[in-house]
């Protein structure tokens, strides 16, 4: 997909999903080459990923719930790389065992919005 110029976009909420990343650009982790992407894992590879009951709303993820939270504050005007950091600060700030890890082209708009990164192709 990358070849035909597909920006992919990937978020993992799951325990030990930082797994993924190891070895990027090596070949023992999911993504031997990461290119047109960007990844986006809840947790590194020792962790466990948390779930929470959240007022007013089923329990969910954290890493999903802060997302989608950020998403409706500020929209997809922002890097991923501004994104990750607010999603980190969140998490680090009420959940401090659970480190998000993010892989990939980082400085990209959010789902491709600005910069003609959300073309047809």
């Amino acid at each position: 997909m990358a070849d035909r110029g597909v920006f992919i976009t990937l978020v993992l909420d799951c325990c030990h999903s930082g797994w993924t990343f190891q070895g990027s650009g090596s070949g023992t982790g999911w993504f031997p080459e990461i290119r047109n992407c960007v990844l986006l894992a809840a947790c590194t590879a020792q962790q466990k990923a948390i779930e929470y009951h959240f007022e007013r709303e089923a329990s969910s993820g954290v890493l999903t719930h802060f997302l989608l939270n950020a998403l409706a504050e500020s929209g997809t005007a922002m890097t991923y790389e501004t994104l990750y950091y607010r999603l980190r600060a969140r998490l680090q700030s009420e959940f401090p065992r659970q480190m998000p890890m993010i892989v990939g082209e980082s400085k990209r708009p959010v789902l491709g919005t600005g910069g003609g990164f959300g073309r047809d192709v």
